[in-house]
């Protein structure tokens, strides 16, 4: 078989159960990331104790985060193709990761000063970088590991597990960091380590969890090719690909239904906490409850619908939730 065919168990054929569950908790892993990070403590951290001041620390945010999202969308295609043509996944999966991790653990140097902007922009830039490109390789890990009857049930309780380790996450850091009278590590409130110290949180948090996944998941074979060769014929390959994208009208509209669907959501996702705090006044601890709030709902419906996939298919799916969403704002 070449190692660019689909290698996921064939129907009758047992999964893997202990790959596929070290898969799912990957999800677990990044999703601290993503609740303390990217949306609540750190984005509020940033605009109200960096820039001080809420409408320009928004802005701000939404530049940064729109940045690192430009690369992405660039580099995202690149990266894949190359992938493609040297076939291991995991070498790009734990490097990507590891990026995320350390820049997690340097934003402990972002101390409550306007003159941190750029150490901020950098540190937080590259982990979105890192978080994203990890899990593309690691959505791309599922086909392989999973039955395609199956796909969307486990692809589902990832989902409720990342989730679940969001909410666990967010307590953690609530009541072991933020609360005003917890102090685990003696840390001196008035230089904000109690705020900072979530940050390290998560990178620690981050490389525990990943670590199953890193270790079980399989990988699919190398064609052999050197990383040079590699990236050229991934350039050839994506060469070929625009040029014949007529062909792939298809896949062209899907990917920018796709792009304007994610976009949608990521805008909800990554200014939710700087809304919480400059529009309702809420504090670290209000905007953490809040949080848990979200990530405890949003989990039982990550794994209720892991269901619904396999019945109805992605496409219906989406449908659906889109519909629940914007009967929510109403």
């Amino acid at each position: 078989m070449s190692s660019q065919s689909p290698v996921a168990p064939p129907q009758g054929k047992p999964e893997d159960k202990r790959a596929l569950w070290s898969w799912a908790l990957y999800d677990w892993a990044n999703s601290a990331f993503f609740t303390i990070i990217l949306t609540f403590v750190f984005a509020q951290y940033f605009s109200v104790s960096v820039v001080q001041d809420e409408v320009k620390g928004t802005a701000a945010w939404g530049n940064i985060v729109g940045i690192a999202g430009v690369f992405i969308a660039i580099l995202a295609p690149i990266l894949g193709a190359i992938a493609d043509q040297s076939g291991r996944r995991k070498p790009w999966f734990i490097s990507f990761t590891l990026l995320c991790v350390v820049s997690c653990a340097m934003l402990w140097t972002v101390t409550p000063e306007q003159n941190q902007f750029w150490n901020a922009a950098l540190w937080v830039g590259l982990g979105t970088l890192g978080a994203e490109f990890a899990f593309i390789f690691y959505n791309s890990m599922l086909p392989d590991l999973a039955s395609p009857a199956r796909t969307g049930r486990w692809s589902g309780w990832a989902w409720g597990l990342g989730y679940t380790g969001g909410v666990l996450s967010l307590i953690v850091a609530l009541y072991g960091f933020i609360e005003a009278d917890a102090n685990l590590f003696d840390l001196n409130r008035d230089n904000a380590e109690h705020v900072r110290a979530t940050f390290v949180l998560v990178a620690v948090w981050y490389l525990v969890f990943a670590l199953p996944a890193f270790i079980f998941v399989p990988d699919r074979p190398s064609t052999g090719l050197g990383l040079a060769a590699a990236t050229r014929a991934g350039f050839r390959q994506l060469k070929e690909s625009i040029a014949n994208v007529r062909q792939y009208k298809d896949i062209v509209r899907f990917l920018i239904a796709r792009m304007l669907y994610t976009d949608g959501l990521a805008t909800i996702f990554t200014f939710g906490g700087v809304y919480a705090a400059g529009t309702f006044n809420m504090g670290s601890t209000e905007v953490l409850q809040f949080a848990i709030a979200l990530n405890v709902t949003a989990g039982l419906g990550a794994l209720g619908f892991a269901w619904v996939d396999d019945a109805l298919g992605g496409r219906n799916t989406i449908l659906l939730s889109l519909v629940g969403l914007g009967c929510s704002a109403l």
